[in-house]
């Protein structure tokens, strides 16, 4: 790509566009992991209300990549017309290789970064069916392409420098462990459990446990909506009380065993297994506890652990965060439409970021300026406008972007987008 870059082609509708985009100075302050948290709640486990680039067949992605690839997400064609199917496909000089012929989903996750290969990939995430609880994710090489890995049991992957270090996790709600345990659907839960996944020298290891801080604040939410009274009657019940029951004392029943459970989970899966042993203690029924203590392990064996090379132990001291350097770009206007342009001076990248995918459900009546701060993954952490616009707030947490490079290399950025009306 130019240092400009050529932004993607994007044909559905309900596409932004943008008129002009920047890395900008003196733009601080990221929100750690709460923007994840509140799509890995709000619906990164859920994929219904995501963006993604193509939806039965409704959207289309084509962008070339400086090594030469490039990347197709479109509907799949029935003869002259499209089907609402979506496939995907690399192609280059040499060659080109189908990543899935059709689904009714296909999405984009990164593009660009590097989740520890030591080199750019493009990641894909499949879903066959819209009802389908768990995705595919699949990661290729955009250098010399071919497909690095395939994981699977996850709902909705999303690959973020949550630390802000330079080191790229890919966070993943365990839909295969979650899904049918202990008879819940997993549509009973507002938290499945929640995995970070690293690739270290080629090996795909859950990192969960270096994340204490973050899980924590996860478990003080739920705890938080965890009625005394309610656990106390739960504690007090059968686990899977009698059907004959009042439907009102059933439903309070199951809640607090869901919310249970998922407590347990976090403290399970951040490498504190006797503290979540501890937790469901308190509350579930002890005659039960051993079995459903039994069950919670088999089923993270059978989810997303059954899919990384190891486990990451949890630290034993507190390790302060070593914060990455957040680059600047100084711009240019060159035309009327202002195209941004990178200048060279100081502490600024060599390659702008470029849309993935921005999307809102109206459009702004005049141009609304958006201040984001992203990481090397593209992902968006922080962000601002000049004037009160909670819909658009909400909306720029799932904004997907190629990252800007520096040096060969993708790096955090301070990025400004101007969103033109719907003329």
């Amino acid at each position: 790509m130019s240092p400009n870059g050529s932004l993607p082609v994007f044909r559905a509708a309900d596409r932004i566009t943008t008129v002009f985009r920047g890395c900008i100075p003196g733009h601080r302050g990221f929100l750690s992991l709460s923007i994840l948290l509140s799509m890995m709640m709000a619906g990164v486990c859920r994929a219904e209300g995501q963006q993604v680039l193509c939806i039965d067949g409704d959207g289309h992605f084509d962008a070339h990549f400086d090594t030469g690839v490039n990347i197709l997400v479109a509907a799949v064609r029935s003869g002259e017309f499209a089907a609402h199917r979506c496939g995907a496909s690399l192609s280059w000089k040499d060659g080109d290789l189908v990543v899935t012929p059709e689904a009714a989903q296909v999405d984009i996750d990164v593009l660009g970064a590097d989740p520890g290969f030591g080199a750019p990939v493009v990641a894909f995430q499949v879903r066959k069916a819209d009802s389908d609880v768990r995705a595919t994710y699949q990661i290729y090489a955009l250098r010399n392409p071919r497909l690095l890995r395939t994981i699977t049991g996850g709902d909705f992957y999303r690959a973020a420098d949550a630390d802000f270090d330079g080191r790229v996790a890919i966070w993943t709600a365990d839909a295969a462990a979650a899904d049918g345990f202990d008879g819940l659907a997993y549509a009973d839960f507002d938290v499945p459990p929640v995995v970070a996944m690293r690739f270290q020298r080629g090996r795909l290891v859950d990192v969960s446990a270096d994340y204490p801080e973050d899980y924590d604040r996860w478990i003080a939410g739920l705890r938080a909506h965890l009625d005394p009274k309610a656990a106390s009657e739960f504690h007090a019940s059968d686990s899977r009380p009698d059907r004959t029951l009042p439907q009102e004392q059933l439903a309070r029943l199951k809640k607090t065993r869901v919310r249970i459970l998922e407590i347990a989970w976090l403290y399970l899966y951040s490498g504190r297994q006797q503290k979540a042993w501890e937790e469901l203690a308190q509350v579930w029924p002890p005659e039960d506890l051993a079995r459903v203590e039994a069950a919670v392990l088999q089923a993270r064996k059978t989810g997303i652990d059954a899919q990384v090379d190891a486990v990451a132990p949890a630290p034993e001291h507190y390790r302060p965060r070593q914060h990455t350097t957040v680059y600047e770009t100084q711009l240019a206007n060159t035309s009327l439409r202002f195209q941004a342009q990178a200048i060279h001076l100081g502490n600024v990248v060599d390659i702008l970021p470029r849309e993935i995918l921005l999307q809102r459900r109206t459009w702004p009546s005049s141009d609304e300026t958006v201040d984001l701060m992203l990481d090397a993954a593209g992902k968006v952490w922080s962000i601002k406008t000049e004037i009160p616009d909670p819909e658009l707030k909400e909306v720029a947490k799932g904004w997907k972007f190629i990252p800007a490079f520096k040096d060969g290399l993708p790096v955090a950025c301070n990025y400004r987008v101007i969103i033109a009306p719907n003329r």
